[in-house]
């Protein structure tokens, strides 16, 4: 079983690979386009796994054999594209950092802040009550309401959302706290406080945040493209183990509603697709 980690580990940058690899893929960056909705997830866990399933896809025994694939089967260039939005990503997110270290605090209005960590306070009770053990959700309940900061403040409220629409007959059955425009509240306040922070932000960490928002996107499809033949090529010779998964926040529905399956172990996949209280619990010492 392909590993998915817990925690985000330490960013090992190499900073002039990064920045060249930033500097190369500029102009792909410009023209991504953010769809709407959540954000991808943990960006330094996802530019962590990235990294990790670049390293092995070019391993001496196992790119040759990618680059061996029919072209329409399998592009071996998406393991570079990989290594190239993977780094890319390292660099902006620490150069968000730096620029978030070098502006300070952000202090948002006390009303936003009041009425989004009420809300998730609310909507975290339902979750807990109807998930808690759920073999899906329940890794992902339990990280819920733990982290302080906006951000994280913003990174509850989507994912609370979207376990309220994932699940809606459910969580609609719960009598104390559900409400029926929950979820779409829930997204409106995390709305609200990303353009808060946008607005106290300076040029530099709103650019490369958005670049890093971006590339967290732009991964996703490119990742689970090389994952699925690689977890392919290794399917009789062992490895497949040490493949990585995507740490990205999935809510899924439940079984019988599933359409997704996993790549056959008996052709290759498919071609890619085209490239507290509220001052404690949103306090801003977690602003970028």
């Amino acid at each position: 079983m392909a590993r998915t980690p817990s925690r985000p580990r330490p960013l090992a940058v190499e900073p002039e690979l990064a920045r060249t690899a930033f500097e190369s893929i500029t102009a792909q960056i410009a023209a991504i386009t953010l769809p709407e909705g959540s954000p991808p997830g943990d960006l330094k866990a996802i530019a962590n796994a990235a990294l990790e399933l670049s390293a092995l896809a070019e391993d001496p025994t196992l790119r040759p054999r990618f680059e061996k694939l029919p072209e329409d089967e399998f592009d071996a260039l998406l393991v570079d594209q990989l290594t190239a939005y993977a780094r890319a990503l390292q660099h902006c997110l620490v150069e968000q950092e730096a620029a978030a270290e070098a502006r300070g605090e952000v202090v948002l209005p006390e009303a936003l802040i009041t009425h989004a960590v009420d809300l998730r306070a609310r909507m975290l009770k339902v979750v807990i009550h109807y998930f808690e053990d759920d073999q899906e959700l329940a890794p992902e309940v339990k990280a819920l309401g733990r982290k302080k900061g906006y951000a994280a403040t913003v990174s509850d409220l989507q994912k609370l959302a979207g376990i309220y629409e994932a699940r809606k007959t459910v969580v609609e059955r719960d009598p104390k706290y559900w409400r029926a425009g929950d979820a779409q509240e829930a997204r409106e306040a995390a709305s609200e406080i990303e353009k808060a922070l946008a607005a106290a932000r300076g040029e530099a960490e709103q650019r490369f945040s958005e670049a890093s928002q971006k590339l967290g996107h732009a991964l996703g499809p490119v990742f689970e493209e090389v994952r699925s033949t690689a977890l392919w090529l290794l399917r009789k010779v062992g490895g497949a183990e040490k493949v990585p998964a995507l740490p990205v926040t999935r809510v899924r529905k439940p079984k019988a509603e599933k359409t997704e399956t996993e790549p056959s172990p008996e052709a290759p996949p498919a071609s890619p697709a085209a490239h507290e209280s509220p001052a404690e619990a949103a306090a801003p010492a977690s602003a970028s």
